[in-house]
């Protein structure tokens, strides 16, 4: 039975080494190739050759090592959320996570139950569970697809912090329907929904709480270096693991959302370096997915293939092709990036020295091309503000016109054709810029190179003292 065991544990790592190896050759998405090795593996050849479906299925490890995963995998994935990418998807993602769970839940269950016929409350709990995408399916794939800018930021956002709040909402769901079906529950459809507010609030509460603490002891460690290099990695994991069983403890199924919060507040901080954690579970989260995707695909049974019929089909088109899109369309519907998002003039500040309005630019007197319609003070005030109209274009353009790049140097930027700039406003422009030109010559000379080349040399000398401790940094400081 021990090497039955351990032959088991070398195939999964073997097979999952093996299918992302050639996903990577061959260019296609890694899960494909990890479910297929699995199913082959496991139904397939059978018991006698690889692994055998029936003790995977019956193997209580099973459920504790996939939860467990997941959860080191929602850390490596927290690790990698910047609190800046949300300038530019932030409403997004809070919709996709909030409306769009809300908007998937409701289609995927009509679908259930008209499509495969299911009763009311087994429908609803089918499309709670069909919410989560999660970082074991969208990691891979954004791996694989690589997608840029404001895509690829709010594909990553949604897919990791989706995947706690639909597991929360799964087992809340569930209890609901155990507490409304309980005999001697009280209460009906008031004494449900409180039941279902006080576990939200409980999950919220504890996951805040554990994940602070957690994230406080590793970034005290570190900070202040109690710990070894080759230490960092295993205690750092150590502190997660504990935080991801304590919440669970604690409440169920609120660990996913724990490990997500450490891993965010860890990233996001400044106090401690995290690049050593990061490139760790970043290596870590490769082996767990392929070992998750083979042994869930190796549990199957060749049975179940005969429930696959037209309605199954059916349903499994309804949710690619109409569930899924209709959701994420209603989600952003309306919602676009800052860049593209116009605002208001009075959000956008000033910027640079063309961007100032100055009491001499009102009182020049009246512009040329200014008529009664369009006084000499409208015109002057009204120039083009940087940010007013967001944009590539509309930027450089009002970049342009502030510090006079393409626009004609006798034009304000935003006055009317012909309306020609004040001689004041010229004149004080040209000094502006001969005397930043004459800034930036001198802070470019040879004592300025020399100077930040000191610096430097310094920080590199401190920064190697503080990696070689406290043992080595008198010798150091004798042999300098």
């Amino acid at each position: 039975m021990p090497n039955a065991i351990l032959f088991g544990i070398v195939c999964v790592i073997a097979l999952g080494s093996l299918a992302q190896w050639l996903a990577w050759r061959f260019r296609v998405p890694s899960i494909l190739l990890l479910l297929v090795f699995g199913f082959v593996a496991g139904p397939v050849t059978g018991p006698d050759l690889l692994l055998d479906p029936g003790a995977l299925r019956e193997a209580d490890w099973v459920f504790a090592f996939t939860s467990l995963s997941i959860g080191v995998i929602l850390f490596e994935g927290g690790l990698t959320l910047r609190l800046r990418e949300l300038r530019e998807v932030g409403h997004a993602a809070l919709y996709l996570i909030t409306l769009g769970v809300l908007l998937t839940w409701a289609m995927a269950g009509a679908a259930a139950y008209y499509l495969l016929g299911f009763p009311p409350g087994l429908a609803v709990l089918t499309g709670a569970i069909l919410t989560v995408t999660g970082p074991t399916v969208v990691v891979p794939l954004l791996r694989h697809v690589r997608p840029a800018g404001r895509v690829g930021a709010l594909a990553k956002w949604e897919g990791i912090t989706i995947d706690p709040v639909g597991a929360i909402l799964a087992v809340l769901v569930l209890e609901t329907l155990l507490f409304i079906n309980e005999p001697g529950a009280h209460g009906g459809e008031y004494g449900a929904a409180l039941h279902t507010a006080k576990g939200v609030l409980r999950t919220l509460f504890i996951s805040v709480g554990v994940s602070i603490t957690g994230a406080l002891i590793l970034i005290d460690l570190i900070r202040r270096r109690l710990m070894p290099d080759f230490l960092v990695n295993p205690i750092a994991l150590t502190v997660v693991i504990g935080a991801f069983s304590i919440s669970n403890l604690l409440q169920h199924e609120s660990g996913l959302l724990t490990t997500t919060l450490i891993g965010i507040f860890l990233a996001n901080q400044s106090y401690a370096s995290m690049r050593r954690i990061e490139e760790f579970k970043e290596d870590l989260q490769v082996l767990l997915i392929a070992a998750l995707f083979i042994v869930l695909s190796a549990r199957l049974e060749m049975s179940a293939l005969q429930y696959i019929d037209g309605q199954a089909l059916l349903f499994l088109g309804a949710l690619i092709v109409l569930v899924r899109p209709i959701s994420v369309f209603l989600s952003l519907m309306g919602t676009r990036g800052r860049r593209e998002r116009p605002r208001p003039h009075y959000l956008s500040g000033d910027r640079g020295h063309g961007g100032r309005l100055r009491a001499d630019d009102c009182a020049a007197g009246p512009l040329a091309g200014a008529g009664p319609a369009q006084p000499a003070g409208r015109a002057v005030c009204g120039r083009a503000r940087l940010g007013q109209a967001d944009g590539a274009r509309a930027r450089r353009a009002g970049r342009d016109g502030a510090h006079g790049g393409r626009q004609p140097e006798d034009r304000l930027a935003g006055a009317p054709r012909g309306a020609a700039r004040p001689a004041s406003q010229r004149a004080q422009r040209r000094r502006h810029g001969t005397a930043r030109t004459e800034r930036h010559r001198q802070a470019r000379g040879p004592d300025a190179q020399r100077r930040g080349q000191l610096a430097r040399r310094a920080s590199l000398q401190r920064d190697l003292r503080e990696r070689r401790g406290p043992a080595t940094r008198h010798a150091y400081r004798g042999a300098a």
